[in-house]
């Protein structure tokens, strides 16, 4: 397994305290968001996404955007456009706590105000409910072969004009293959180890060269993880994700 450096020095000290805390769960509610160092415009079209830790990969707080944006852009120029704006993608590990939350109930949104079930309802409705015309968005994940072995790499950033990603790792126990599945089995990378006879959300598995998408169709909710990164679609956007300062 290679997994690259972070890219920037990481402060040890207290990680120990902060990943017993995210592991937890913080008992009150958050009251403000000011993502990336500085106040975030229009925090109500915003919710935070309490950081958390899956074995070796972690994250912290986050706020995620409610509304998709970039549309009509393929996937490495919605990475370009989220870092004009000091935003990023979600990981599909961060995409499936993102869903877990919706689904629990308790969201509350950049200014710390708990929405209301029925917005909640309104964006678990998008993601999760089959439509015509389809519609879905990009999710941070790139896999690729090395040694006759795909590996997935995320953690996508901006860095002296290139698109580098903060981790590469080979891929852990997971589908290998398409199937409906559990998409809250997912491993630490996101992807799902169990297959079920729901035919609730089905499951693309993994393919060389390609990237990861979440998307609603007439016929199918789909995990996709075979998609091409170079293809725009006026369906795919993608909800920007911030640092929680």
């Amino acid at each position: 397994m290679n997994i690259s450096k972070p890219l920037f020095p990481v402060n040890q000290t207290g990680l120990d305290e902060v990943a017993k805390s995210l592991l937890e769960g913080d008992p009150n509610p958050p009251t403000s968001a000011s993502p990336s160092g500085s106040n975030i415009r229009n925090a109500e079209n915003y919710v935070i996404l309490p950081g958390k830790a899956h074995g070796s990969y972690s994250y912290p707080n986050l706020v995620v955007a409610v509304e998709k944006t970039y549309l009509n852009s393929n996937w490495n120029q919605t990475h370009e456009a989220l870092h004009r704006e000091n935003a990023f993608m979600l990981s599909i590990r961060q995409y499936i706590d993102f869903l877990q939350m919706l689904k629990s109930g308790t969201v509350y949104n950049g200014r710390g105000t708990r929405l209301a079930s029925g917005k909640v309802d309104e964006i678990l409705d998008e993601i999760l409910t089959k439509r015509k015309p389809w519609g879905g968005e990009w999710l941070d994940a790139y896999f690729k072969e090395v040694n006759d072995a795909l590996n997935i790499s995320y953690g996508h950033r901006i860095v002296n004009g290139q698109l580098k990603p903060q981790r590469t790792e080979a891929l852990e126990n997971y589908v290998m293959e398409d199937a409906y599945v559990n998409l809250f089995s997912a491993n630490r990378q996101g992807l799902p180890t169990v297959k079920t006879r729901t035919q609730e959300t089905y499951f693309w598995h993994p393919k060389n060269e390609c990237v990861a998408g979440f998307w609603a169709g007439s016929d199918w909710v789909i995990l996709d993880a075979c998609k091409n990164p170079t293809f725009p679609n006026s369906s795919l956007g993608v909800r920007a994700a911030k640092i929680k300062r």
